[in-house]
């Protein structure tokens, strides 16, 4: 991990950049300042021309059968987000960073997450409709979201989609749902032309790079240090094909 003394030296070298992964979408909705990328590297892509956007599909339900992992099934709907869902969404996004990164990043930096903040964000992004975002729905409440689109890594070729996020309420950890919202998020990619799906995970989060390798996501050698709430963690990007 780099030294913060090195931050600058490091910046002032370095191809600015946008700031995504683990951070990113955090970051993009911050009232605060934002998290810096301290380092970046990245494997040389063909890069053919401008990408399109993701466009909203059909909005229709989809009812996918879980397993809590100890035999007993259960359901969920996913379904596109609205904007009434900015505030279980940005209910789940602060939970989960709380709990997810407790042992990475500052206690104070977790305990100031502001979720009504967070929920205004979302409704404006919701609104304008990027990212595309996908809720699970279990008992009537919004159990967990994926956030996807466009991958925003310029290496990348316009064939690559990005998950830029993905969250689970601890409540409902563990029945299947992270899967299933991959699953339906690469459904609606694939529909789009989408060959491949990339992700950024923050290395030490070992619960969560476990997750993905399980689910065929697979080191591609980029990665990059990021500073959020004064710490500097290093982000290494996830790949996987869409299976048709």
């Amino acid at each position: 991990m780099a030294n913060p003394s090195d931050a600058a030296g490091i910046r002032s070298n370095m191809k600015p950049i946008a700031k995504w992964g683990a951070s990113g979408l955090w970051n993009a909705f911050a009232s605060n300042t934002p998290g810096k990328i301290i380092k970046y590297s990245v494997l040389i892509c063909p890069r053919p021309g401008r990408r399109s956007c993701v466009r909203k599909p059909a909005e229709n339900d989809r009812r996918w059968d879980l397993n809590d992992g100890a035999g007993l099934s259960q359901s969920a709907n996913i379904r596109l987000a609205t904007i009434d869902d900015a505030q279980e969404i940005a209910k789940i996004h602060v939970a989960t960073w709380r709990d997810a990164y407790k042992e990475l990043l500052p206690i104070e930096y977790l305990a100031n997450l502001d979720e009504n903040a967070r929920a205004e964000k979302w409704r404006k992004a919701l609104f304008a409709g990027a990212p595309c975002v996908l809720v699970a729905v279990m008992n009537g409440m919004v159990a967990a979201w994926v956030a996807f689109g466009p991958s925003r890594d310029e290496d990348l070729d316009s064939r690559c989609a990005e998950i830029e996020a993905i969250y689970v309420a601890s409540d409902f950890w563990s029945r299947g749902i992270g899967t299933a919202l991959i699953h339906a998020a690469c459904e609606r990619l694939h529909a789009k032309g989408y060959c491949t799906v990339a992700l950024w995970v923050l290395k030490d989060n070992a619960a969560a790079c476990s997750f993905y390798s399980r689910r065929g996501f697979e080191p591609d050698g980029s990665a990059k240090v990021v500073e959020i709430g004064g710490a500097l963690l290093t982000e290494v990007r996830v790949t996987r094909e869409i299976a048709t």
